[in-house]
């Protein structure tokens, strides 16, 4: 009986510690599995992760696209620029060529004239002492001539009342006929001297005509001329809007190469994110193997397992695109930069080329200052110009809207970058430490991630809150246990 007591007592404490033994292996199993159903939850979140990575790279490679599409019209714009001006200066030389010949022209032609006028004023005023001169000789010889005829008519007068004339008054009649022969041979001559000084004055009329005809051509040339030096005004004035232009392609291609050093820091975030999800799925691949390990037995748990270990192997295919993605973009914008370092470098040449023509510029405005004075009047021939002037305004304003629409997309991707950014910092703070082997190495380990993505600038982290000096301790680590949840800055915004 005592044996048999014995026997169910030990049966009784084998059976408690059966049971017992059973109730570990069932918390045992609840645990595995509530440890499985977390990874399997990780294993989500990390395919999650996975596709915004490659959402987020597409938008980059989308934005590239773009930056290449307004870089190659940039270029355009700045070769079509340059083309334009290289037009403007020739006519500006072929203008100014013609201002010159036809200034030293007029020149010559108006020493010319000069001096035929005052070979004319010379010959018209010896003419006037000349007429002068005969005109008191005439009245001398006319005066004379009355009195020799008053004589002849009182000797008539004798005549008549006396028929028997003496030799006296004989020889005094001849006397006075010679006398008035010659004063008529004088009187003749005057004549003759005046006509030849009329027919003087005639040629000198026909001189005089054909100067102020040579006069009005040159009135034509100076108008051509004024109208050459106002198609030049109009050409500088289009230089200058060639040279906004250019420096308008200036800073827009300095906007690109920003936004390209933008892109380069979104990869690098990119890639430290890529290299923080391999380190989680290294650990999860671990801890897959463990889980193996300790329930083969259980065989809703390994397939379960296995199909996680499937999702696995597919995320980390996804993850080598997403890398090999990431290093095809990092190829295109090192040759776009390459690109736009070229760019720069036309851009430089053709500053040169614009401080050149600058200067010639310059000099041109100098000679049409010279000329401007006698082409005052003729301003008004500018009307015909002033819509070819609107067409041009037309296009500027055109182009300031197309790099006011740039600004706003490069806006846009500057604040999606900083959403980015914050969204990144986010993660890896409230990245649930299960996912790491121990609460202090996850720590460790989000610090990593801060300061080397260049998050957390500790001397300035330091300095801005004193209250730090007290906890001591590493800035980083604080920023992640206590001040992301206090709302403070990591860093100095903008810097």
């Amino acid at each position: 009986m005592a044996d048999a007591n014995a026997r169910f007592d030990a049966m009784r404490a084998e059976a408690e510690a059966l049971s017992s033994a059973l109730a570990e292996a069932n918390s045992r199993a609840d645990a595995a599995r509530a440890e499985a159903d977390a990874l399997v939850e990780a294993l989500r979140e990390a395919n999650t992760r996975a596709d915004a990575g490659r959402t987020e790279v597409d938008a980059l490679m989308m934005a590239l696209a773009e930056a290449n599409a307004n870089a190659a019209t940039a270029g355009a714009e700045v070769e079509t620029m340059a083309a334009a001006l290289e037009t403007a200066t020739a006519r500006a030389d072929g203008a100014e060529a013609v201002a010159e010949a036809a200034r030293l022209e007029m020149t010559n032609n108006v020493d010319a004239l000069t001096r035929a006028n005052e070979a004319s004023v010379v010959q018209l005023s010896q003419f006037e002492a000349v007429l002068q001169v005969k005109d008191v000789e005439l009245a001398r010889l006319a005066s004379a001539l009355s009195e020799e005829r008053a004589a002849l008519e009182a000797v008539r007068g004798l005549l008549a009342r006396d028929g028997s004339a003496s030799g006296d008054v004989h020889e005094q009649i001849v006397s006075l006929v010679a006398r008035l022969q010659e004063a008529e041979g004088q009187l003749e001559g005057q004549a003759t001297a005046i006509d030849s000084m009329q027919l003087v004055l005639d040629g000198s009329d026909a001189r005089v005509a054909q100067l102020v005809g040579e006069l009005d051509q040159k009135d034509h040339l100076v108008t051509a001329l004024k109208s050459n030096i106002d198609m030049l005004l109009v050409d500088l004035q289009d230089r200058d809007r060639s040279s906004e232009a250019l420096l308008a392609a200036e800073g827009e291609l300095s906007a690109l190469a920003e936004r390209l050093t933008l892109r380069d820091d979104q990869l690098v975030q990119l890639q430290a994110e890529k290299d923080e999800s391999e380190k989680v799925l290294l650990g999860l691949k671990s801890n897959i193997a463990l889980l193996l390990e300790d329930l083969r037995e259980r065989d809703l748990i390994r397939s379960e397992l296995l199909a996680a270990e499937r999702q696995l192997s597919t995320l980390t295919q996804r993850l080598a695109d997403m890398e090999a993605e990431l290093g095809s973009s990092t190829s295109a914008l090192r040759q776009k930069s390459a690109e736009a370092d070229d760019a720069y470098g036309e851009l430089e040449r053709i500053k040169d080329v614009l401080q050149t023509e600058t200067n010639e510029k310059a000099r041109l405005q100098r000679a049409a200052e010279g000329l401007r004075a006698n082409v005052s009047l003729l301003m008004s021939d500018l009307n015909e110009r002033d819509a070819r002037v609107a067409q041009i305004q037309s296009e500027a304003e055109r182009f300031r809207i197309t790099v006011q629409a740039s600004q706003e997309k490069i806006n846009k991707l500057l604040v999606d970058s900083q959403i980015t950014l914050e969204n990144l910092v986010r993660g890896i703070v409230l990245e649930p430490n299960s996912l790491f082997q121990s609460r202090r190495g996850a720590l460790k380990k989000k610090a990593a991630l801060l300061r080397d993505a260049g998050v957390v600038d500790v001397e300035w982290y330091r300095s801005s809150y004193p209250e730090l000096k007290d906890i001591g301790g590493d800035p980083v680590e604080h920023f992640i246990t206590d001040g992301y949840l206090d709302g403070r800055r990591p860093k100095l915004p903008n810097g």
